[in-house]
């Protein structure tokens, strides 16, 4: 059938209109919601923002750095804007992430590293619905620089607002996580988090975590390791509810060197899902950073079918 040509003339001076009323000469350009909403807290704070949703990398990604800082991710390399929160939602990374180099090097299987000294209390990471089942390493040659590696997020830091705090949630990782540095920090989700404001939600981590790499010198290296969470800047890793995982045979604590962590929020190895029936129920506790409802889980753990239906 023809289509109605004036419907869509209509349409697209309707959207006009809609954009030129939802602005104001000399002010900013029109936000998501427009300058009225029916909603005390409506998605993305009726904020400016940038979104990343519905995206898949399925090639590996292999950097081999030079004499600076390396940084490498399955969706977003490197988050360093200061004035926008970045929103990633429902995305999927199945590649090999490998970053090495001869300084500091992050890893992650969704983004690298994000860094933000915020000029703006906006400026946080608000990150929902993605998997991860790619390989993720960090490897540095030199034994003076750290590296950090996540399943999820190699490393996070905003600026510590409380009003503002990262939130992550409903996230799952299947990837094996190498972090191999002066300092290694890994983590199933996170690599290294500098702020104790973070909240994360229903994680699961069915990757294993480690600290050294085949055919590489890890002589004389730390390592700060977790199932969650490799290390935190300040010791407190921020509240985490719902997270479990089912890696290195269970010895990995939810972060470095807090083994009684697991016992909060109904998180640890102890309560490990074994499939979607146990992990939906939860969705409904979650906050929603998009107020569209939350990614459905689906599969089986035991058998490797553990999924997020997106």
């Amino acid at each position: 059938k023809d289509s109605d040509q004036s419907l869509i003339s209509l349409l697209f001076q309707y959207g006009r209109y809609l954009m030129i009323s939802g602005s104001r000469q000399g002010g900013q350009p029109l936000i998501l919601q427009g300058l009225w909403n029916d909603n005390r807290l409506p998605p993305w704070n009726s904020g400016y923002t940038v979104n990343i949703n519905g995206c898949t990398n399925e090639a590996d990604l292999i950097m081999e750095g030079g004499s600076n800082m390396d940084v490498a991710g399955g969706i977003i390399g490197a988050h360093n804007e200061s004035s926008f929160t970045i929103n990633i939602d429902r995305c999927r990374n199945s590649g090999t992430i490998h970053a090495e180099g001869n300084h500091e090097v992050y890893a992650g299987g969704i983004v690298g590293r994000v860094y933000e000294y915020a000029l703006s209390s906006n400026a946080v990471l608000r990150l929902s619905n993605c998997v991860n089942s790619g390989e993720i390493v960090a490897y540095t040659s030199k034994a003076a620089y750290d590296t950090a590696a996540g399943g999820i997020v190699g490393s996070n830091r905003s600026d510590g607002s409380s009003s503002y705090s990262p939130l992550l949630c409903n996230c799952l990782n299947k990837g094996d996580v190498v972090s191999c540095g002066n300092d290694g920090y890994g983590g199933g989700i996170i690599g290294f988090l500098y702020d104790e404001t973070t909240k994360l939600y229903a994680f699961v981590n069915m990757g294993d975590v480690y600290a050294s790499l085949s055919g590489y010198d890890d002589s004389l290296r730390d390592s700060y390791l977790g199932s969650i969470v490799g290390d935190a800047y300040s010791g407190d890793p921020g509240d985490y509810y719902w997270c479990y995982w089912k890696n290195n045979a269970g010895e990995l604590p939810i972060f470095h060197g807090e083994k009684d962590y697991e016992h909060k929020y109904e998180c640890g190895y102890k309560y490990w899902v074994s499939a979607y029936e146990d992990m939906n129920p939860i969705l409904s506790k979650v906050p929603d950073p998009r107020g569209v409802g939350m990614a459905q889980w689906k599969g089986n753990s035991s058998d490797g079918t553990l999924d997020l239906d997106f």
